[in-house]
């Protein structure tokens, strides 16, 4: 991934920037068309150089302004030299090693282009950001389209920042669907730029036959927030800059004692139940984390019908030195809880598992929750999955799947951490993901199956 990112940007300058040589008057007249290898791909051979202090996005600061005049192109050439000079000493210890560093091993130019443009993105429609978060109903035997329905209503519009918005809101779980009212629910994230949206962080619930918004209910309001918002490099950070607190979790339609309820945890670390019949009235609220861009319930819960069983993620985040990658707090996150459904009471909490002195290890438990009767299961970024008896919390099987494994396939097979899914449980075996890289977690690539018997 990384490497695309660095042709692609080399490929945006290259194009932006006009070669130094001269070009006669005649040739100036005619179109220009790229050279091409034997096999008729873009010929990119030779050196190509994109080091300019000319942004690949236009920054908020020429908002609305495509071209820089040479006084104002000077001061930003001049400005942009001194933020970025090795030699200085002027914040902290570690943000002046780590400009020094930077600046050793990158060749960032020392003036913008010589067309003046204040972007290398030169369509306006490149600008951040335009995604809405929707759900489509097909026709399951033409795979028509029936109907499309927005969590923003209309498309973003560019801005007086120099960005569109609002965007976002965007649907990461699965819908549940309720016959009796003919409707359909999802939960939403977080908006990406500004202005933010009044279906963003909320429960909604559609039409089935049609699409409709029937009603929503946000549980948190002016959440814009993007990866840019904790990197040096803040150009697409919208001004609102999180709390990031989007639902990753599916909505649970379930009955207790009589009473119909929409439950989901949420990244703020509170888990909801909203009364379907009562347009997403608030039934009750409980936390079970603190929150935070990689906290709170993650990727989702189980219920029996008595209890609903969740998971807590709240991941430290850790910045590593001279890079914008993390790694995760062997200190923070992870817990698990049993929530009664009547009334969202505590039933039972197991704290996490430490992970003493292992090396890149999160006690957090992000990954969905599985339930059967009697046990619900919650995957680790510790690379242990465990089963919880449903009466108490009680850990009664636990396995580390960190190991190196022989594969049905003939590949090596190297398991890690567990996040995302839950498993899958079906037929008395258990199927378990593990490898999960993200946020400081252990890279895997393997499929385990287990069984009580192990056959």
């Amino acid at each position: 991934m990384t490497i695309r990112g660095i042709g692609l940007i080399t490929v945006l300058a290259a194009l932006a920037l006009a070669p130094a040589a001269s070009v006669p008057a005649a040739a100036q007249n005619k179109a220009w068309t790229a050279p091409r290898t034997p096999d008729g791909k873009p010929d990119l051979q030779g050196i190509w150089s994109y080091a300019t202090i000319t942004p690949v996005e236009r920054p908020a600061e020429f908002a609305g302004k495509e071209f820089l005049t040479e006084q104002e192109a000077a001061a930003y050439e001049k400005r942009v030299l001194q933020e970025n000079n090795r030699d200085r000493r002027d914040g902290t210890a570690a943000e002046d090693v780590s400009r020094a560093y930077n600046d050793f091993w990158w060749d960032r130019g020392t003036k913008v282009v010589s067309t003046r443009r204040t972007s290398l993105v030169v369509d306006p429609n490149a600008a951040c950001c335009s995604f809405r978060g929707s759900v489509v109903a097909l026709d399951a035997a033409t795979g028509r389209t029936l109907w499309q329905s927005f969590t923003i209503a209309e498309p973003a519009k560019l801005q007086a920042t120099g960005k569109l918005g609002p965007s976002g809101a965007p649907i990461w779980g699965t819908p549940a669907v309720d016959p009796v009212k003919n409707a359909l629910y999802v939960t939403t994230g977080n908006n990406y730029s500004d202005p933010t949206s009044p279906m963003s962080d909320s429960f909604v619930a559609m039409d089935l036959a049609t699409g409709r918004i029937l009603w929503h209910r946000q549980m948190t309001a002016a959440d814009a927030y993007t990866a840019a918002c904790r990197l040096p490099d803040k150009t697409n950070c919208a001004a609102s800059n999180g709390p990031d607190f989007d639902f990753g979790a599916s909505p649970i339609l379930v009955s207790a004692n009589g009473r119909r309820l929409l439950v989901a945890g949420q990244k703020s670390g509170i888990v909801h139940a909203l009364d379907p019949d009562r347009d997403g009235a608030v039934v009750w609220q409980t936390r079970v984390g603190k929150g935070g861009t990689m906290g709170g319930v993650q990727w989702g819960s189980a219920t029996d019908g008595a209890n609903v069983y969740v998971a807590n993620s709240d991941i430290g985040r850790l910045m590593l030195t001279y890079s914008n990658a993390t790694d995760a707090d062997p200190k923070q996150g992870g817990g698990m809880f049993a929530l009664r459904l009547s009334d969202g009471e505590r039933v039972w909490y197991t704290p996490p598992a430490g992970c003493g002195d292992r090396q890149r290890c999160s006690p957090a438990q992000s990954a969905a929750v599985s339930a059967i009767p009697g046990i619900a299961f919650s995957g680790s970024v510790d690379g242990h999955m465990r089963a919880y008896s449903s009466t108490d919390g009680k850990i009664v099987w636990d396995v580390n799947t960190i190991d190196i494994y022989e594969s049905v396939n003939g590949v090596l097979g190297r398991g890690g951490s567990i996040d995302g899914p839950g498993p899958v449980i079906a037929n008395g075996i258990v199927y378990v993901n593990s490898g999960y890289p993200t946020a400081g977690g252990v890279p895997g690539n393997v499929l385990l199956a287990f069984s009580v018997d192990g056959k």
